[in-house]
């Protein structure tokens, strides 16, 4: 009895100290090759390429832990460098190899949450399953599968107001299987608003 009376005095406390949080950014993102990949000989990776990155995020904040659901999607491509000889001459061809057009990974977040005024500071894992996407020739878009993604993030948020704020978030997600995954790093700048 001692028990039940405990509980139901502290749980509106802990319910009520929970803040819900959404989130919409928009960044860039790069990513590797597929780590595990044998390149032919004559082809050879010419650098990572830029693209873009966005989220939608759902967020309860805890005392010190953030618990949210996150939408994402960033394409993961990678230009070759294609050298063929022609007689006495070497020729040079970038190619871009499409990977997912774009990835749209589903992530469970738990994040650790280091407060300041008016202000926290995060770092955490990340994880789930992404919808992998292309486009073909046509410009039609067909569903590939689902890739698994697992990742970490650190990231800053500013409230201006009690419900109302802006965050900056860096994460490195290894997207794909994990034999031959391919990284990819999204920066992202959004806001973000408590209801």
């Amino acid at each position: 009895m001692k028990k039940l009376l405990f509980l139901l005095t502290f749980t509106p406390a802990i319910v009520f100290g929970q803040r819900f949080e959404f989130g919409l950014s928009g960044g860039i993102s790069t990513n590797t090759a597929p780590l595990g990949q044998v390149l032919p000989a004559g082809v050879s990776e010419t650098g990572l390429k830029m693209s873009y990155a966005g989220a939608f995020s759902f967020f309860i904040n805890l005392t010190r832990w953030q618990l949210g659901l996150t939408a994402e999607a960033y394409p993961l491509k990678t230009k070759y460098d294609v050298a063929t000889t022609v007689g006495s001459e070497e020729l040079h061809a970038i190619s871009t190899m499409q990977y997912a057009s774009p990835e749209v990974p589903v992530l469970l977040k738990v994040n650790r949450l280091f407060y300041m005024r008016k202000s926290y500071f995060y770092a955490g894992l990340s994880g789930w399953s992404g919808i992998n996407m292309f486009k073909d020739k046509s410009g039609s878009r067909y569903y590939n599968g689902l890739d698994p993604v697992v990742g970490l993030q650190i990231g800053y948020t500013y409230g201006f107001s009690d419900w109302f704020g802006i965050n900056a978030e860096l994460a490195a997600r290894s997207n794909g299987t994990f034999d031959n995954p391919i990284l990819s790093f999204p920066f992202t700048l959004g806001i973000r608003i408590r209801p």
